[in-house]
Order: structure tokens, then sequence, then C-alpha cells
């Protein structure tokens, strides 16, 4: 998860002013002028210049007065948000859609951070997790981004720490000490006179902390889940009742929020909750809900249909998951997601010629077994084996050993990153 593109945007046109003010007040690198306008700059050296304003944050009321007469009061607002920074070094533990995990290394605090112009996982495509660095994170509206300056450590972290840091996020998770804001006080973009809707909000976010004390393994009842669900959905409509194009997409609803509750993130939670707990008929319920609800990115929509399917199949509707596909890969032919949904739900109705026929459409004989396509290979294989069809399963068996091998080979000839060897990525400050 990262920050909109022109949000990104905005935060380096008023966090840049800010470091050429520090620099020249403060001497801090005489040779480095009008940072803003400045092309191939050393990160080291803007660092330097970032780390004395983080150790003097007074600094930042001393800019807004003499330059923020300028400046519209939301901006002036973010400026001043960053005095609430947090300086240190972090695990990053976890990439999430709705961001990524780092746990303080000092007291063991758990933030949910974004990426500025680029995720954190983008930014870092190939390091093994967890990994160690030292950032500086600061609030941006109702998230938390860092400052755009990251040193990663050369250090490899073994397994036992790694199970350490595992259960201090799932502990945070559940007693809902994740922290999401560095701002004490957030606003919620509702119209105005909106208080009972302000008030279900509210109650909204109570209610999801209740979900996370109440993940499958802590408790039975996983109706909180549900109840939530229904709550958002009301939510939702009371806002369109008053203004039909309120949040067309989900992602807008975050934003309408000001990303307070993280929305997207709680919903891809829920429905992984309900799917470990096998209420199948509550989870096609949700999944008809949401592709009803939001016009939803292409990804997003497939992830949500393949869920569906495999809803129908695990409750023995095989027909019914069956047609459903078939309608799916109608509409989208070239759909490697939509085509492996259809493969097992073929399984199930016994349909194997028209399994294999979408197996035929996406792997060929010198087909190699990637990123791209292990879900096909995956159905395939479960497919030659229904079909006992032994040399066709053998050869597929072969592929996605290859690929496992492939992926093993790469992290043990890549175990981590040699910090003099890494790159400064656009997210570190955007001057390439």
């Amino acid at each position: 998860m990262k920050l909109s593109d022109k949000d990104g945007q905005l935060f380096y046109k008023l966090w840049l002013p800010v470091l050429d003010y520090v620099n020249e007040k403060c001497k801090v690198n005489k040779k480095l002028k009008n940072i803003a306008n400045s092309q191939d700059l050393n990160p080291t050296d803007v660092k330097e210049i970032a780390n004395v304003l983080w150790n003097n944050t007074e600094l930042i009321d001393e800019y807004l007065s003499k330059n923020g007469q300028s400046l519209p009061d939301e901006h002036k607002d973010i400026i001043k948000s960053w005095k609430c920074c947090v300086q240190g070094t972090f695990i990053m533990e976890r990439h999430l859609k709705k961001g990524t995990i780092f746990i303080s290394s000092e007291d063991e605090k758990v933030y949910q951070v974004y990426g500025i112009v680029s995720s954190w996982e983008e930014m870092f495509p190939f390091a093994p997790l967890p990994l160690i660095l030292e950032a500086t994170f600061i609030p941006f509206r109702n998230v938390i981004i860092s400052d755009g300056l990251v040193l990663p450590y050369n250090i490899l972290i073994g397994s036992n720490m790694k199970k350490q840091f595992k259960d201090i996020y799932m502990t945070a998770k559940k007693n809902g000490t994740l922290i999401k804001s560095l701002q004490q006080n957030g606003s919620i973009k509702l119209h105005e006179g909106a208080e009972t809707l302000i008030q279900k909000w509210k109650k909204f976010d109570k209610l999801t902390d209740k979900c996370y004390s109440n993940m499958i393994g802590a408790e039975l009842d996983g109706s909180c889940w549900l109840k939530v669900f229904e709550l958002l959905k009301e939510i939702v409509q009371e806002e369109r009742d008053k203004n039909p194009s309120f949040a067309p997409e989900l992602e807008l609803l975050d934003e309408a929020t000001d990303y307070r509750y993280d929305i997207q993130g709680w919903l891809d939670d829920c429905l992984d909750e309900i799917d470990m707990r096998g209420e199948y008929e509550t989870l096609l319920k949700m999944c008809d809900d949401l592709l009803h609800l939001f016009n939803l990115p292409e990804d997003t929509r497939a992830d949500l249909k393949f869920r569906k399917s495999s809803a129908l199949n695990s409750i023995g509707r095989y027909k019914e998951a069956a047609k459903y596909c078939e309608k799916w890969i109608e509409q989208e032919p070239e759909n490697i997601v939509a085509a492996t949904a259809g493969i097992y739900a073929y399984i199930n109705t016994k349909d194997f010629t028209a399994a294999e026929k979408l197996v035929d459409r996406f792997i060929f004989d010198k087909s190699i077994c990637g990123d791209d396509n292990d879900i096909m290979f995956t159905a395939a294989s479960k497919l030659y084996e229904a079909m006992g069809k032994r040399k066709e399963k053998k050869q597929i068996d072969r592929a996605l050993k290859d690929y496992d091998k492939y992926l093993q080979d790469y992290y043990c000839e890549n175990p981590y990153y040699e910090y003099e060897d890494m790159e400064f990525g656009e997210d570190y400050l955007p001057f390439n």
C-alpha cells in the first residue's frame, strides 16, 4: 500500500522546501543549494539534513511562521503533524495490502506504514523478511509514512527471531495495539450534520478491534465479523442516499475517511477469516455484496470471484460453481484466474474434457511454471490426478518442483542485501 499519486506528489512538494530551510538555517551542508529543484542528490547527504530536523522539531514551527502564509491550512496541518515523528531502528516484518508492518527494536511497538510513491514491497522486491533498517516515521493525514530516507542493515535474521517478530505482530493485531496513525485526532470527511453516521463509524472502529481479538484459534464465535460487514454496508448505503457519488470505488472509501479505519485491509482479513472458519454461505454473500457495491480493480474482482467459486464447491453446489465459471470465462477468456476456477469446478462435476481444454489453453508442451501461471499448474496437477493421467501429472508436478527449486535457489543465492551494493529507489528521494 502506498499513498495515492496525488498525495505522493504533495508530500514531496511540502517536504523538500522544509529540508531547504533546515539546511540553510543550520548550515548542515553548504554545498547543497535548492534541494527541491536539484537532481542526482546523494541520499546520505539529504538524510543528514533530515536528522537535524527530527532532532530539533521546533524547526517546523519556525519554518511555518516564516513560510506558512502562502500555504493552505490543510498543508500547514500536514507539515505541523510531522513533529509527531518516530525515529529508530525497525524490523520490517511483513507486507500487507493495507501497508507494511514494522516493529520497533526499542519498545516492540508495531506500526503499519504506507509507501510514498512506491510500496515497501516494490522498494524491496527480493529482500527476505524480516529486514532491519533505520527509518523515521511521520504522519501524513491519518496514515503513517517514512520521510523517504531509509537505511537497511546487512544483518541476517535467524528462524527463532523471525518467530518472535511474528508473535509480536500477531499479539498487537489481536490486542488492537497496532499503530496506524501518529496523530491523536483525525478528521472524518463526512457531510455536514452527519452525526449519526459519525457515531456509526466510531462503532465500526470499535467492533473491528473486537474482531481482531476474536480471530480463529481465539474464539469459536465469528459472528462479529459479519456484524461489522453489515454495519459497513449500512454506512455506505446511508452515505449514498445523501450523495449518490459517494465512494464508487473501494479505495475511495478509505480516502473518504482519511484512511482512519483501514477498511480495505479489514475487508481482506474479514474474507480470510470467514473462509478459514468454513462459513461458506456467509462468504458467498460477502463476495456478492462487494462485487455489487463497488467498482473494483481487475485483480480484486478476480479474487472475489475465485473465492465465490471455491465457496460454492466447498458446500457441494458443483453445478452452480461450473455455470458461474462458464459465464466468467465467457466474459474474460484470457483470465487465468477464471480458467483456474473453472478447472476446479469441472473436476467436481467430473467434466474432465472441459477442464482439460482450459488447461491446454494456458499450458503448452514447453510452458514453464512461474509466478504468472503457477495456480494453473497446481490446478492441472489436481485434474490429471482425478483423471488418472499419471504421465501428464508427473510432467506438471516436475514443472512445479522446478519452480519451487528456482525460488529456493534464488533466495539461497540472495540471502540478504549487501548494504554498500543497495541503490536508493524512488521512494527514498525522487531525484532520479
